[in-house]
């Protein structure tokens, strides 16, 4: 009698302890993670909550293997990311459940395991084969109206929880769509989404966008020459020129690729009133000489010192050139190649 009252306290106690344990895992994201190679071994692993902006764990990776637990929560989106012979990064929901991903090379894997992340899996799968076989811009275009017309319908769904953030920020839907599709968005966009940091901000450089149309006079930006002086667009802009200002870095395949339009247009114009202005953004100074030499930009370079002039005008990508009336006044943005060259020679031949 006494043995089975202890082996029945004894079971009943790890059913309890079992029970327990269930419902701790049943309410935490566990995520478990695999490298590619023993290279990574000894090295941190980083945990980011993208709606923040926030490393909120590290991991040490041992034998290609490192795990995270969290408490499960849909409405989290988060970067995982790792520095070491090369750059490994993925993306998860904090969904409660036990989820696996596998990082990769050149790869942005999401996790799996979970409801949420297996849609998210899914759906990122076919956008991956949608972009797979473009090659021209045209292709590029239908491509990107198909992929617009996947994900309206999937943040719509997804509205306030990680999967629906996934729309905005990691499959660049914010990009794609127009003002007045952004708006339809914004309105039935829930509360742990709008009060996301990086939709925030989207939504400040939106309203600082507008506010630099076609017809809108220009806002000063301040930072420095080339030597650390105090130089402003203002120095430039409303004196009487035409002003063709090129927001730039030296990292941005774009940017580069307009840089013999500009020296075109410099050419052509610079003595009959027309003044080019790079605007040297997002990238460091050191890197500006061997950019200028390389490409032969002669014009004059106003550097972005104080890190505003993007957010002043609302730009989200770069290269951003703006071409502005001798009264400061803008004629026209978002100028590139052809549409460039034709808008300037339009305007310098009236």
């Amino acid at each position: 009698m006494k043995r089975t009252f202890i082996l029945t306290t004894v079971f009943l106690m790890a059913v309890i302890a079992m029970a327990m344990q269930q419902t701790t895992e049943n309410k935490e994201m566990i995520l478990k993670i695999s490298l590619p190679n023993n290279s990574f071994d000894g090295k941190l692993i980083y945990l980011k909550d993208i709606g923040s902006g926030m490393v909120l764990d590290s991991a040490t990776v041992k034998e290609q293997k490192a795990m995270f637990t969290r408490p499960g929560n849909d409405a989290t989106f988060y970067a995982i990311d790792i520095l070491g012979t090369q750059r490994l990064r993925g993306i998860c929901i904090g969904e409660k459940g036990s989820l696996s991903l596998s990082l990769q090379p050149r790869q942005f894997p999401i996790a799996t395991g979970a409801p949420l992340n297996d849609e998210v899996a899914a759906i990122d799968k076919e956008l991956v084969a949608l972009a797979s076989n473009v090659k021209t811009k045209e292709e590029r275009a239908a491509a990107e109206e198909k992929q617009k017309a996947m994900l309206i319908p999937f943040f719509k769904k997804h509205n306030n929880d990680g999967a629906g953030a996934y729309t905005l920020l990691a499959q660049d839907l914010l990009e794609l769509v127009t003002d007045e599709e952004f708006s339809e968005l914004y309105a039935v966009m829930g509360s742990n989404i709008r009060n996301m940091k990086p939709i925030q901000q989207f939504c400040e450089m939106k309203e600082a966008a507008k506010k630099t149309q076609k017809g809108a006079m220009f806002v000063d930006i301040v930072g420095t020459d080339e030597q650390g002086k105090t130089l402003h667009l203002s120095d430039f802009v409303g004196k009487g020129n035409y002003v063709l200002m090129d927001m730039w870095a030296s990292w941005c395949g774009p940017c580069r690729r307009e840089i013999p339009n500009l020296l075109q247009l410099h050419q052509q114009y610079h003595d009959k009133g027309l003044t080019v202005l790079g605007v040297f953004v997002w990238d460091e100074l050191k890197n500006l000489q061997p950019a200028k030499e390389k490409e032969g930009i002669v014009w004059p370079q106003l550097i972005d010192s104080n890190k505003t002039a993007t957010k002043l005008y609302g730009v989200y990508g770069i290269p951003q050139i703006i071409l502005f009336a001798p009264d400061g006044t803008v004629i026209a943005r978002d100028l590139r190649g052809e549409h460039m060259i034709n808008k300037v020679n339009e305007v310098m031949k009236k």
